[in-house]
């Protein structure tokens, strides 16, 4: 009796760890997965816009609830094959398999898809599969990048599974895996959607051979209507209509020519039509109304000396604009008040103009601006500029790696790796009980 009683206990220790285990994994279950989730789709979004750095806004838990949701609804029809690969013979195996394959290839346009058309329904968006198989390369170099990423994410959670030790590297590693990924699968998004799509060339269609085009130029003259120059008599006199039509074409040229042309075929000393003669440079001139014989002082002749230099303003050779510096500005720099005893102003005699700006200040004050901003988790892409489309180098290689080094990214990478270890350590636990149990 006391032989079967101490096997009841030996067997109840383990089954008791287990269940505790597992009702802890489910509690902390829920938070890995909601965080889990907002990570992807903040690393995605923002790697997809072309962000470098990014910044995890602060959210609430209860703001992370719908994002788990989201992702079980995007996941969830891809279910269907591999049950129907269980239904039809299929083991276990065949299923995981096929569920693998299918997160692998389908999975990411998906995702993709509705991220874009900004609609849950829409799994498949049109322009997005356009694009897709436009820059298919780009979709095969994201396929090795997230089957290597797959395969090393797998070793390590079955490592974990094994012993503590590899719950110890998992914890670490697989953070910064899963983020590796995100940031793969957001740059191939940024990739896709930014580049240009070159537009189908239109075929020209050719006509039959054999068939007679007919053209009509709309601005051709009647065949009725073409004439032929007369040849000219010599018998006519020199005041023919010709020499008429010559003479009034060159009056007319005359007459429509510039003013400048005209003075300068004109002579010096003949005067032109519509200009008054030029008196000489040291003839003194007289008022136009009063004493005619009398000199006016106004009226004298101004040396060149004395006119000020006009620039043209039609001329390509401009003068320097003298630049002030910051300094100079401060030293030259008078303050200037109102006049005092204005009633019938608005506080105008306390005005004064304070000093120039100094757009070091000015932009210290904006990054400063920015800053709380972002720490108070509000976007702040209206200061930063849109970053030109990448080339397949630049999105899928050279900004992958720099990612992980940032400050809000080791941060999450901290929170990933904390998450991690609790539920690997509760999984090898329940792993090795359930084998004691099952095991003796």
């Amino acid at each position: 009796m006391s032989a079967l009683l101490f096997a009841q206990l030996e067997g109840a220790g383990p089954a008791i760890i287990v269940s505790c285990s597992l009702a802890v994994l489910g509690i902390v279950g829920f938070f890995f997965v909601s965080y889990f989730a907002h990570c992807f789709l903040t690393v995605v979004i923002d790697s997809a816009a072309g962000v470098d750095e990014i910044r995890f806004p602060s959210e609430s838990i209860v703001d992370w609830m719908t994002k788990p949701v989201y992702l079980l609804w995007v996941v969830l029809p891809l279910l269907f094959i591999p049950c129907l690969t269980l239904a039809f013979g299929g083991g276990a195996v065949a299923f995981l398999v096929t569920l693998l394959v299918l997160l692998w290839l389908v999975s990411p346009i998906m995702f993709l898809s509705s991220l874009a058309a900004k609609s849950w329904m829409s799994l498949f968006y049109g322009p997005f599969l356009k694009r897709w198989a436009r820059f298919f390369f780009a979709y095969v170099v994201f396929l090795i990048w997230s089957g290597l990423l797959t395969a090393l994410g797998t070793a390590l959670l079955v490592a974990a599974l094994w012993s503590l030790k590899g719950v110890v590297v998992a914890m670490i590693a697989l953070p910064a895996v899963f983020l590796l990924y995100f940031r793969v699968l957001g740059r191939y998004a940024w990739y896709v959607t930014t580049r240009r799509m070159r537009r189908p060339k239109k075929r020209q269609v050719n006509p039959a051979k054999g068939l007679k085009v007919e053209s009509l130029d709309p601005w051709a003259a009647p065949p009725a209507e073409t004439t032929t120059p007369a040849e000219p008599r010599h018998d006519e006199p020199a005041d023919s209509a010709d020499s008429v039509n010559e003479t009034e074409s060159t009056a007319m040229r005359d007459k429509f020519a510039p003013a400048e042309t005209s003075y300068k075929l004109a002579p010096a000393d003949s005067p032109v039509a519509g200009r008054p003669k030029l008196a000489p440079a040291d003839q003194p001139r007289t008022r136009s109304g009063g004493e005619g014989g009398k000199l006016a002082a106004a009226d004298e002749p101004i040396a060149p000396a004395a006119m000020p230099a006009v620039e043209d303003e039609w001329t390509p050779n401009k003068k320097p604009y003298g630049v002030m510096t910051e300094q100079q500005a401060r030293q030259s720099w008078v303050e200037r008040t109102g006049t005092p005893g204005d009633s019938d102003g608005y506080g105008v005699e306390t005005m004064s103009l304070g000093p120039p700006v100094s757009l070091w200040h000015y932009y210290e004050e904006r990054h400063k601006q920015e800053e709380e901003l972002r720490e108070q988790g509000k976007a702040v892409r209206q200061y930063e500029r849109p970053r030109k489309p990448p080339t397949l180098w630049q999105a899928m290689t050279k900004e992958i790696w720099g990612f992980l080094i940032y400050g809000h990214t080791l941060r999450t990478w901290i929170n990933l790796a904390i998450l991690f270890g609790v539920e690997l350590t509760l999984l090898n636990l329940i792993a090795h009980m359930t084998g004691l149990l099952f095991g003796r």
